[in-house]
């Protein structure tokens, strides 16, 4: 999937508006505390189940299309929470 996204310069344009990018890697027990991440949005319900216990980040589970909105925005879709707070 990365490999596409390189090709059709998604990855480029996600970067630099400032998001990340990870492939090939579980991001569950990734340090992403020390990566300076405060909340992540995930369509992983793995992810969203085992996260709080490998870190003190603000989650949220659902669809891909809310997790981008999420990204976009900074807020939850339907929701006055702010991700990043």
């Amino acid at each position: 999937m990365r490999s596409l996204a390189e090709q059709r310069r998604l990855v480029e344009r996600i970067e630099a508006a400032g998001g990340k990018v990870f492939a090939d890697t579980c991001l569950v027990v990734a340090p992403m505390e020390e990566m300076g991440f405060k909340a992540m949005a995930t369509n992983s319900a793995k992810a969203a189940f085992y996260s709080p216990a490998h870190s003190g980040l603000k989650r949220r589970f659902g669809t891909t299309e809310q997790c981008i909105e999420a990204a976009i925005t900074g807020r939850w879709p339907g929701s006055s929470d702010h991700l990043g707070a």
